[in-house]
């Protein structure tokens, strides 16, 4: 913080010669960190296809705001990418791994980084995760939480086993095997 005083001097003639003190004080500056959106949906994401989606880090504050670390866990459908301030992909990371920046990654006021989180499903199955971002924000010391979701809701079909073998037959002899179908979704199949 900084502190000054400004005097004026005055020598008016109604009320004769004055002194007029202002007292100036500057407060300490700190870093505010607002992470967007709080939850990533990728609603429905179809085997083999992959999307992504950004998870922004702005500093609101009057200090620079510093990302220490994140944790990151999850199905392990999902990564993270982090992207420099020109948007290029500077690290990627599983769900699992520790990810501790040093020196750690600085955002000034006024401005925003971006990661974004990528899902790419082997199989069409419900996939849930969380990213929590560490930084020098002292209101948010616990960190500060996005939940990950992905084919959490809609229609959604299980078949078990996943596959069938009928082993050598000869042609015009019937072959049963049981399958299970059992819709695991939010909604109905049609």
């Amino acid at each position: 913080p900084r502190n000054a005083t400004l005097t004026i001097q005055s020598n008016t003639l109604n009320s004769g010669a004055q002194n007029l003190v202002i007292n100036f004080a500057t407060g300490e500056g700190k870093p505010v960190a607002n992470v967007q959106p709080s939850l990533v949906d990728f609603e429905q994401v179809a085997a083999g296809e992959n999307k992504g989606k950004s998870i922004n880090v702005s500093n609101t504050g009057t200090d620079n705001l510093e990302i220490s670390k994140i944790l990151f866990q999850g199905h392990p459908d999902y990564s993270l990418i982090f992207q420099d301030k020109d948007g290029v992909a500077s690290g990627e990371w599983a769900p699992g791994d520790e990810i501790l920046f040093n020196p750690p990654v600085t955002v000034l006021p006024g401005k925003i980084v971006s990661f974004v989180v990528g899902f790419s499903p082997q199989v069409p199955d419900p996939a849930e995760g969380k990213v929590v971002f560490y930084t020098n924000d002292p209101t948010k010391t616990t960190g500060i939480l996005v939940q990950l979701k992905a084919n959490t809701e809609g229609p959604a079909i299980q078949v078990n086993p996943k596959k069938v073998q009928f082993g050598g037959k000869l042609v015009g002899q019937k072959a049963l095997l049981p399958v299970e179908i059992k819709s695991v979704g939010t909604a109905d199949l049609q």
